[in-house]
């Protein structure tokens, strides 16, 4: 299941080998019933949600760079 800037998207079973590209202008929360068979990439660099067998829900948020203003980073965390 996941929100895309609080908005419900799909929620169910995902086929092996599905891949989904989500945008957003705040936030992307997701529950994953199985953390550590879903592979997540954000902007090209992986990320490690959970353990295998574990139920992960995440939100996933960019934040302005306090330092440098124009640019931002990813934060990843528990929901």
């Amino acid at each position: 299941e996941y929100f895309v800037d609080g908005k419900p998207g799909k929620r169910g079973l995902l086929k092996k080998g599905t891949q989904l590209l989500l945008e957003a202008n705040d936030s992307i929360q997701i529950r994953i019933g199985d953390a550590g068979d879903v592979k997540l990439t954000i902007n090209g660099k992986a990320e490690v949600l959970g353990q295998k067998g574990r139920v992960a829900n995440k939100i996933i948020r960019k934040v302005r760079d306090p330092v440098e203003q124009s640019k931002f980073k990813v934060v990843i965390k528990d929901a």
